[in-house]
C-alpha cells in the first residue's frame, strides 16, 4: 500500500520530465513515508486528454493507495511545499496549487474514497480546460471535506511552457457551459447521472508499454 501515488499526465515534454525526476522526486523521497510516481503518457494522434489519463492513474493503483496527488509535469514544489502539503493528510481534496477558485486542476491531493466518491474525472473533454473545474464540481456535489484554495506561487518553480489558454467555441462551449448548467441546478438526480455518465466507472483504454524507470516511478504508455 502507497501511502500516496503522484500521477502525472504526460505527453512530449520530456526535457520538463527530467527536470522533475532529478528535483522533485528527492523530495518525495526524503518527506513522504510511501510514495510511487506514475507517468501516463498518452499516445500520439489525439488531442491530449488530461482528465482521462488521471483517471487511468487512479484506476491502475485504486487498490493500492491512500491518496492520489495529480502534478502537472511544468510545476515544480520547493521543499516546504512537499514537506507541509504533500504530507498533509486531514482533507480528502487538499488544493495544493489550483488556477482558479472553481479549480482542481494543477496539483491536488485526493483521498482514495474521495476520487471514486467523485467518480474521477470526466473522460470525454479533449484539449485544455474544463476538466479541472468539471472536478471541482464534483468535489461540490459529492461534499467531500475540501480545503481552501492554498495555492501559493512561491511555493513552485514554473517551468517555462506555452501557456494552454483558449477561448472555448462550438463543442467545447457546449461543454464548458453544461458543466455549469449542472453545478448550479436544483436537481440532485440530474447531478448523479451527470456524475455517473462518464468517469471512472466508463473507462476504457489500452496499455502499450508499462515501464519501471526506478522502483519509485514507474511510465505507463496508453491508448485512449
Amino acid at each position: 500500500m502507497f501511502d500516496s501515488v503522484i500521477v502525472i499526465p504526460y505527453r512530449d515534454r520530456s526535457e520538463d520530465l527530467e527536470i522533475y525526476i532529478h528535483s522533485v522526486v528527492p523530495l518525495l523521497r526524503e518527506y513522504l513515508p510511501s510514495f510511487k510516481v506514475v507517468i501516463v503518457e498518452q499516445e500520439k494522434g489525439k488531442p491530449f486528454n488530461r482528465g482521462r489519463l488521471l483517471n487511468i492513474g487512479f484506476t491502475e493503483y485504486k487498490d493500492i493507495a491512500r491518496f492520489f496527488i495529480t502534478q502537472d509535469v511544468d510545476t515544480c514544489p520547493v521543499e516546504d511545499c512537499v514537506k507541509t502539503l504533500y504530507t498533509n493528510t486531514f482533507y480528502d481534496v487538499l488544493r495544493i496549487f489550483n488556477g482558479h477558485d472553481r479549480s482542481l486542476g494543477g496539483i491536488t491531493k485526493l483521498s482514495r474514497d474521495a476520487v471514486f466518491a467523485m467518480n474521477g474525472f470526466p473522460n470525454h473533454i479533449w484539449g485544455w480546460g474544463i476538466e479541472d473545474r468539471a472536478l471541482f464540481y464534483r468535489a461540490k456535489i459529492t461534499n467531500v471535506h475540501m480545503s481552501p484554495n492554498l495555492s501559493n506561487r512561491r511555493n513552485f518553480t514554473i517551468l517555462p511552457h506555452i501557456p494552454n489558454i483558449e477561448t472555448y467555441t462550438g463543442e467545447k462551449k457546449t461543454m464548458s457551459d453544461l458543466e455549469d448548467e449542472i453545478f448550479y441546478c436544483t436537481d440532485e438526480e440530474r447531478k448523479r447521472v451527470h456524475i455517473l455518465a462518464s468517469g471512472l466507472n466508463t473507462m476504457e483504454y489500452t496499455i502499450i508499454e508499462r515501464m519501471a524507470i526506478t522502483n519509485d516511478i514507474e511510465l505507463i504508455k496508453v491508448s485512449i
